[in-house]
């Protein structure tokens, strides 16, 4: 990851547009890879919640919702975790922090195993059944 960051601060665009193919087909597992927990959570939220209002208010939501935001996120999930990786570096900087600790932190920061993805999956595939089984007719 610290080589994307280094790569985007030179070209000073830290947002980029990058085709990541995990994030793109398996986006919870890919936030579990990374260890963006919040994220994962509030996309399980998100879905959670569409089930919640779809089956109480007899509203549909397209599909397409979800279809058309998981590949925004898809495209820009590597432009997202550089935009977080240079808040972390910014706010190391701003304490006075050496910048070995900034190397290992923002080192750091994006490695995770294929057991968090794995787990990541787990936590959201299960969530989302479970909501589907307490809905009426579930």
């Amino acid at each position: 990851m610290l080589r994307y960051y280094d790569k985007a601060r030179a070209k000073k665009k830290l947002l980029v547009m990058d085709l990541d193919w995990l994030a793109l087909l398996i986006l919870p597992a890919w936030l579990g890879l990374h260890r963006r927990w919040v994220m994962c959570a509030a996309l399980t939220v998100c879905i959670c919640g569409s089930l919640l209002f779809e089956s109480f208010t007899h509203v549909q939501v397209p599909s397409g919702a979800f279809g058309g935001t998981g590949i925004a996120l898809g495209l820009m999930a590597r432009g997202l975790l550089l935009t977080d990786a240079n808040g972390r570096f910014l706010k190391l900087k701003k304490q006075g922090a050496s910048p070995d600790r900034i190397t290992t932190a923002l080192t750091d920061q994006g490695n995770g195993s294929w057991a968090t993805a794995v787990l990541a999956v787990i936590g959201s595939v299960g969530a989302i059944l479970v909501t589907a089984l307490i809905l009426p007719g579930g």
